[in-house]
């Protein structure tokens, strides 16, 4: 009896000890789950943040673009004036449109390509200005001089005819 009294002892503990590890497994595996759904969290807010001073910066420059167009439309003294700050003004807003545009897509590649346990060195970057774009934004920075060059075709030829007049 003493046998069965011990066989079954054992059993008792080595149950307890299973239940034990299975407890201690459960707890790092909830842990770990938090931690990662944590992870996501902040990337999650990393990225907002990275959209909206984006949206701000653009918001600023635009209104800076449109306070200087309403100085230059109170100035006008003739309508081929008034056509050119039109004109100059649509093409600063296909800039913007298009620098707008970049910087969202920048922010964006950021928080992707970024890995989430890179937590410090993400928040020296977000405070520093950038040194280095990333392979996308060097060939997205391509259509920063084409976009000019079709502003001063456009503003240069609307001069010509202001000066004819």
């Amino acid at each position: 009896m003493s046998s069965k009294a011990s066989s079954t002892s054992t059993t008792t503990e080595s149950q307890r000890e299973a239940a034990a590890v299975a407890t201690t497994q459960l707890s790092e595996l909830t842990r770990q789950q938090f931690a990662r759904a944590a992870e996501m969290m902040a990337s999650a807010f990393r990225a907002g943040q990275a959209m909206q001073q984006a949206n701000l910066q653009m918001s600023e420059r635009a209104a800076l673009l449109h306070s200087q167009a309403a100085e230059n439309a109170r100035k006008a003294t003739s309508p081929t004036e008034l056509l050119q700050i039109q004109s100059t003004l649509l093409m600063y807003q296909w800039q913007e449109l298009t620098r707008y545009s970049q910087d969202l897509l920048l922010a964006s590649s950021r928080v992707v390509s970024q890995p989430t346990a890179a937590v410090g060195e993400q928040a020296k970057a977000a405070n520093g200005a950038a040194t280095s774009m990333g392979g996308l934004a060097d060939a997205m920075s391509v259509a920063g001089p084409m976009v000019q060059a079709w502003q001063q075709m456009f503003t240069g030829s609307a001069l010509d005819g202001a000066a004819r007049h």
